[in-house]
């Protein structure tokens, strides 16, 4: 019985992870329409306020954190 519910459970898993994947794959654009653009995480976290302490590290800020 366990593995069946292993075997279920990993299956629901895989599932859900490659609908994730081809979401990408195919563009959440041409799925989810105008929509996409506030169900993407980064425009998500933004409207939060969660952005706020990231930081974006190029070449010159890595050199100055050094």
């Amino acid at each position: 019985m366990d593995v069946l519910r292993s075997a279920v459970g990993l299956t629901v898993f895989t599932v859900l992870l490659a609908s994730w994947a081809f979401t990408f794959v195919i563009g959440g654009e041409r799925l989810f329409g105008h929509v996409w653009d506030q169900l993407v995480m980064y425009n998500l976290a933004d409207r939060l306020g969660l952005t706020e302490t990231m930081q974006i590290v190029t070449p010159q800020t890595a050199r100055a954190m050094i």
